[in-house]
């Protein structure tokens, strides 16, 4: 109520006091215009503040600062939101970079390893098939050697024969020599 009463009273000094100032001189008050125009709006005013238009605008106001707040604090926390999913798909990625780095690595340390596997293998290769050649020169120059005893025996048998058939013929021991030379081919 105290502030109907000081609205009523800066409106009336208004209506009454402001007109005035710009009245002519000797014009009467009731017949002035701008008076007449300043007391309807005032009395305008004071039905729309009855009314309650002030109290509505004010609400309405207030309602519209309150649905600009929730969409700031809606924007906020979407902003918050998407800076988490940021965070999080920065991690996955370092994670995935770091997963791949580490399969690169692994790749590598196989190479490498199935590198000093295949000249492992190679050498082992290498020795068996060495091996395998030494033995085969073994056994040829065993064979060799067997032919070469071979030979020389026939021509130490033949050489002894013919000396001995040359003796023989000499010594008429033809049927002696024919007996050693049977023996000697036997026993060989």
């Amino acid at each position: 109520m105290k502030r109907a009463s000081i609205l009523t009273a800066v409106s009336a000094l208004t209506v009454f006091g402001a007109p005035a100032a710009f009245a002519a001189e000797g014009e009467p008050l009731l017949l002035n215009t701008t008076h007449w125009a300043m007391f309807v709006l005032v009395l305008f005013l004071l039905f729309v503040w009855r009314a309650g238009a002030f109290k509505a605008i004010g609400k309405m106001l207030d309602n519209r600062a309150d649905e600009i707040q929730r969409e700031l604090d809606h924007a906020k926390s979407l902003r918050e939101e998407a800076a988490a999913v940021l965070k999080d798909a920065e991690r996955k990625q370092q994670d995935a970079a770091d997963h791949a780095a580490a399969i690169v690595r692994q790749a590598e340390a196989d190479a490498k390893a199935m590198l000093s596997q295949a000249d492992k293998d190679l050498a082992e290769m290498v020795a068996r098939r060495e091996a395998q050649v030494q033995v085969r020169i073994a056994r040829a120059e065993e064979e060799a050697t067997r032919a070469v005893k071979r030979v020389a025996a026939d021509a130490a048998t033949r050489a002894a024969a013919d000396l001995v058939r040359s003796n023989a013929d000499k010594t008429s021991g033809a049927d002696t020599f024919t007996q050693a030379l049977g023996q000697v081919k036997s026993a060989l």
